[in-house]
């Protein structure tokens, strides 16, 4: 792992799989995070989910260093940085219509 946390800009193209696979994680690192674990590897991440650690990293390493050597990641941080990959930390605003338009 690296020794920045320095996010990329993001791809102009990401796999369907890869965006699939970034969800997990984020839940992984959501059930992290509520467990009050603070850093994990990415073979701690892998072995404990069930997940592949070379895939997490890869998929990691297209949008930025998010790792540091010998600590691996922080729970939070990386948390918050897949939150805002997949554009969960913004707030859009939508309108829904509702019923049929009217004939006249």
């Amino acid at each position: 792992m690296k020794t920045s946390n320095k996010p990329r800009p993001l791809p102009e193209q990401v796999s369907e799989l890869t965006t699939n696979r970034l969800s997990i994680y984020l839940r992984c690192l959501t059930e992290l995070d509520s467990a009050g674990v603070q850093t994990i590897s990415s073979q701690g991440l892998a072995e404990q989910f069930h997940l592949n650690a070379a895939q997490i990293r890869k998929d990691l390493a297209n949008f930025g260093e998010f790792g540091v050597r010998g600590v691996g990641y922080y729970v939070k941080d990386l948390r918050r940085h897949v939150r805002q990959i997949l554009g969960l930390d913004r707030k859009l605003r939508a309108a829904i219509r509702t019923g049929l338009p009217s004939n006249s």
